[in-house]
């Protein structure tokens, strides 16, 4: 099984861009500190935080920590980028969904026909759906936006 990552609710929308990565990132912002620490322990997950605090009383436990730096989102994702050795690339087939942390499955345009508005069918070839919450993606521009944000994380570094 790959690493799991638990990240507190101060990286709610880093959770979503390491999902997106392939990363396997257990996120609630409902959680308390008590309990992402019960579920990282439970997992032996490594704990995403930016709160020292949480930091500390994690490496207490025994925990693998990474306090995450950075002030803006591309700061952030930059770190960890970097630290966690990842590919800065959106691959559908390793993304996980971002919303529910579930599998994405490649699937036909006839299996969601009825799940995305007409001219996206017209538009797209290739469509996936979350195994778990059954939303539906597809390489439209939002894809294009996402990527110029990645190209931004990596091409800025050390500006």
């Amino acid at each position: 099984m790959d690493e799991v990552f638990v990240v507190d609710a101060m990286l709610g929308r880093t959770a979503r861009w390491l999902r997106i990565l392939g990363l396997n990132v257990l996120y609630d912002p409902s959680w308390s500190d008590d309990r992402l620490l019960e579920v990282a322990l439970r997992l032996n997950a490594t704990v995403l935080t930016r709160d020292r605090e949480l930091a500390s009383r994690a490496a207490s436990m025994g925990l693998s920590i990474l306090e995450v730096s950075g002030k803006s989102e591309t700061e952030r994702m930059r770190f960890l980028i970097k630290k966690l050795g990842l590919r800065p690339v959106i691959d559908p087939s390793r993304s996980r969904c971002p919303v529910c942390n579930g599998s994405l499955r490649e699937v036909s345009k006839e299996d969601v026909s009825h799940l995305v508005p007409e001219g996206v069918l017209r538009r797209q070839e290739r469509f996936w759906i979350c195994v778990e919450c059954g939303k539906v993606y597809w390489l439209g521009s939002h894809f294009r936006n996402m990527k110029k944000f990645l190209e931004r994380c990596v091409n800025e570094a050390g500006t």
